[in-house]
């Protein structure tokens, strides 16, 4: 069960890699209507990247886990920031789901 959530994870933050990277109209719009500068998405998609790689190692989920709920935290605050409550309901699932696999990956084996 765990493992199939920490692939989830990492397929999501892969995903967003590619998302923020690429960068379609959509995607700049938004960090500019943020406030963000233009280059902030690849900075983004690096961290992303980090995530999705840090989760697949055993010896590094509780860093990917760690690092992923700092990304979602960065995004559900700056959607509350610019009253975009109901988008930023996704963030918090899946850092929600982050804490369970750190919780899951500090515990004894």
């Amino acid at each position: 069960m765990i493992q199939a959530l920490i692939w989830f994870l990492s397929v999501f933050f892969l995903i967003g890699t590619f998302t923020n990277g690429y960068g379609p109209q959509k995607i700049r719009e938004e960090y500019a209507r943020w406030g963000y500068p233009s280059w902030f998405r690849y900075v983004t998609a690096v961290l992303e990247l980090a995530v999705a790689l840090l989760l697949l190692f055993p010896a590094s989920i509780g860093w990917g886990a760690l690092l992923g709920m700092g990304v979602m935290s960065a995004v559900h605050l700056t959607l509350l920031h610019h009253h975009e409550t109901l988008q930023s309901i996704g963030p918090a699932v899946i850092f929600a789901l982050l804490v369970i696999v750190l919780w899951q990956a500090a515990l004894p084996s």
